[in-house]
């Protein structure tokens, strides 16, 4: 019969049936505790035996007393995080998981508060020997509110041990909200007042990840018109440039200054998702207006006129 002295321990069955035993004679007698503390150390228990003398009567032993060891419960550590979240969009967020003891049946959840939320709060692992390390993954939103900063989170792993459930303490982490893919437009094209032409700018992905299937549209305002004002950029990579063409015209009334018209990327982001960009500002000139044919016609003529003149007089 085992029996405890203190309350962090408890048994499941106190008392193991282990039948006849002779003089010198030994016998095994397992029990199960379950175990309501996180300090490791040596526990006092002490068992005692119930038995029948050679009447036939019931006997008990004086108690014996020993110690159970209580070894650390599992360590987990999280030994690396990637993040591809983006201010106002989803992404994934990457955590390198290990552990110095082996454990069974290991599943993770993430605990965000806003502005980031976790679309997807659990990852199960399975087992996980010990040292070994492993991935775990999570989709996380970040709000139009978020700030391109580190938040803070939390990560708690739930394992089986002994056909009992365990949920570890609680490992504070930092998730890393990336800032918007922003873009630079390079080059200052210019335009005639009163001309139609197509001009032309190089867009450069100055973010931190790849877009696809990118358009550039520009905003305009008087003074232009345009008839096409959009351009397809396609894929683009982190600092990579691609030239891109739309077709202006200037008023004839146009100040000859230099202006700013706003350039918005739509794309698709990381997630196959459709993203818009922060306008950039495409800068144009506008210088005076060329000549027209008329008057260059009326020019030529009057040159001839007075050729023909000066002629006729010499004579």
């Amino acid at each position: 019969d085992l029996f405890k002295s203190i309350p962090q321990l408890s048994l499941s069955m106190g008392a193991i049936y282990v039948g006849d035993l002779n003089p010198s004679q030994t016998a095994n007698a397992t029990f199960t505790i379950k175990v309501n503390t996180k300090e490791e150390g040596n526990y006092p228990f002490q068992i005692k035996a119930v038995y029948l003398d050679e009447y036939g009567n019931a006997v008990e032993s004086e108690p014996v007393s020993f110690g159970v060891y209580v070894e650390p419960a599992p360590k987990f550590g999280v030994l690396d995080i990637e993040s591809n979240v983006l201010v106002n969009a989803k992404g994934d967020v990457k955590l390198s998981i290990t552990c110095d003891k082996n454990v069974e049946e290991v599943s993770a959840s993430l605990k965000a508060s806003p502005p980031l939320s976790a679309l997807s709060s659990e990852y199960y692992i399975g087992d996980l020997d010990a040292n070994e390390i492993t991935t775990a993954v999570f989709k996380v939103k970040a709000s139009g509110e978020a700030k391109p900063v580190v938040y803070p989170a939390e990560i708690v792993f739930k394992y089986k041990i002994n056909d009992e459930w365990v949920d570890s303490d609680p490992i504070k982490i930092g998730i890393k909200v990336n800032p918007k893919i922003k873009f630079e437009v390079v080059g200052v094209p210019e335009i005639a007042a009163g001309e139609e032409k197509v001009v032309t700018v190089t867009i450069k992905n100055t973010g931190g990840f790849t877009i696809k299937e990118a358009t550039a549209r520009i905003t305009i305002v008087d003074p232009f018109t345009s008839t096409d004002d959009t351009a397809y950029i396609g894929t683009l990579e982190p600092n990579e440039s691609r030239k891109v063409s739309f077709k202006i015209k200037a008023n004839k009334e146009a100040t000859p200054k230099l202006y700013g018209l706003n350039l918005e990327v739509k794309y698709k982001d990381l997630e196959d998702e459709w993203a818009i960009s922060e306008p950039v500002k495409m800068e144009i000139r506008v210088t005076p207006a060329k000549p027209s044919m008329t008057m260059f016609v009326v020019i030529a003529i009057i040159v001839v006129a007075a050729i023909a003149y000066a002629l006729r007089k010499r004579r």
